[in-house]
């Protein structure tokens, strides 16, 4: 009897050692399929998104292509390179050495930074632009040079290359040198304007005269004061278009002291920068400490001018943004 309790308890454990077995390799195997469902739901995404990605690239290099082919737009050299050394290149070349822009300022470095992606996705048929200053000064160009307009023959020679035309206006103090140059040089710009860069009825004039729409750039680099680098920005910043940018260049102005360029009739004024940068010589604001002032506000998310979302500080010279 004890034999027979004894042989039934062991065919029992070995009933449950096998029922025990057979619940484990069940958990395994659940556990693997499960796992290799997870792996192959796993890959399937990986493989979209990678296809995806693939896809991706090629849209854009297929747009690339498009756009250096010259359809639907066609990118200048130095808006694919990617640096700015090829932009430098054709400031002097279409200047003919008469702009500085980048030489001994390096502006190259800032404005290959904004302009490549314009070269790339602007949508516009033209580009507006106004440059405040065509070089004109008692020696009839800017710094050592000879002549005025080399900016201007720059710009021209700098869009050249692009489908996108460029509606370029300029306005000059001197404007017996500002008409004697539009002649001497005809269909370089769409107008050159005289006018005072400190007059609101001037700037206003020019604006209507020139279209009466928003420019996509506007650059001062005319006389380098102060007081007429704040009070020509802060009337014309309403006249940059969204997605635009204005240039404030030669911004030193803060910091040193130069003769002023008010044309080929010297009027003696001073550029009167300070060590400190942030007075002039006579306690009055400098360009920079008015530049300081406008970006406290974007530090809580305010803009200090309708649309504007940026201003940043570059070499010698400042880029205020507005919103795309």
């Amino acid at each position: 009897m004890k034999f027979m309790v004894r042989k039934q308890l062991g065919h029992l454990l070995v009933i449950l050692v096998v029922l025990i077995v057979m619940l484990w390799m069940h958990r395994t195997v659940k556990e693997a399929a499960i796992q290799a469902v997870v792996k192959t739901l796993r890959n399937e995404r990986e493989n979209k998104e990678a296809t995806l990605r693939e896809k991706m690239e090629e849209e854009k290099v297929t747009a690339v292509q498009k756009a250096t082919t010259g359809c639907p737009l066609k990118v200048p050299e130095w808006a694919r390179d990617t640096n700015s050394d090829s932009l430098a290149k054709d400031f002097i070349n279409g200047s003919g050495g008469l702009t500085d822009k980048s030489t001994s300022h390096r502006y190259q470095i800032m404005y290959h930074r904004y302009l490549s992606p314009i070269m790339i996705r602007f949508s516009q048929p033209k580009f507006r632009m106004l440059e405040i200053g065509l070089g004109c000064g008692p020696t009839g160009g800017m710094g050592t040079n000879t002549k005025p307009g080399g900016s201007t023959l720059a710009w021209k020679h700098i869009f050249s290359f692009s489908t996108i035309e460029l509606d370029l206006h300029v306005l000059e103090y001197d404007a017996e040198c500002a008409s004697k140059w539009e002649k001497e040089n005809p269909g370089i710009a769409t107008k050159i304007h005289s006018g005072d860069a400190s007059s609101t009825e001037d700037l206003e004039r020019v604006y209507r005269d020139s279209g009466g729409l928003p420019f996509d750039m506007i650059i001062d680099d005319a006389s380098h004061l102060n007081e007429h680098q704040i009070f020509t920005f802060l009337h014309m910043i309403q006249y940059v278009s969204k997605g635009g940018f204005y240039v404030i260049e030669d911004i030193h102005s803060s910091c040193a002291s130069w003769l002023a360029n008010t044309g080929s009739k010297p009027t003696g004024k001073i550029v009167q920068g300070t060590k400190g940068c942030m007075e002039t010589a006579t306690g009055n604001p400098t360009i920079f400490s008015k530049l300081i002032e406008w970006q406290k506000p974007l530090l809580i998310k305010k803009s200090p001018f309708p649309d504007v979302t940026s201003i940043e500080i570059s070499l010698e010279a400042a880029v205020i943004t507005k919103q795309y």
